[in-house]
């Protein structure tokens, strides 16, 4: 046993508590579910959020949905990820 130890109180913090970021320490993520003119606001933002993190790592992370209650047509799917490809080729709908 260390002295000192019987002086030592450990109480329990009440939350609520932001989840921690899976990224690590130091890692700041903002999560919305964005509407498609939402996603035109932010795009016209971003030379002001780009300026606002001057010198920092920005990264944006994107995640698209596609469903309908019948199975999609892959069709629609392709054409939809020829637009997607054309953005990024990584990013498609699978």
């Amino acid at each position: 046993m260390y002295p000192g130890t019987g002086a030592v109180k450990l109480r329990q913090v009440k939350g609520p508590f932001p989840p921690p970021s899976p990224l690590g320490r130091g890692v700041l993520v903002a999560d919305a579910e964005l509407r498609p003119n939402e996603i035109q606001d932010l795009a016209e933002r971003i030379p002001e959020i780009l300026k606002a993190a001057a010198g920092l790592k920005l990264l944006f992370r994107l995640h698209i949905e596609l469903s309908d209650k019948s199975p999609l047509s892959q069709q629609v799917v392709d054409g939809i990820n020829r637009f997607l490809k054309a953005v990024n080729e990584a990013l498609g709908l699978r």
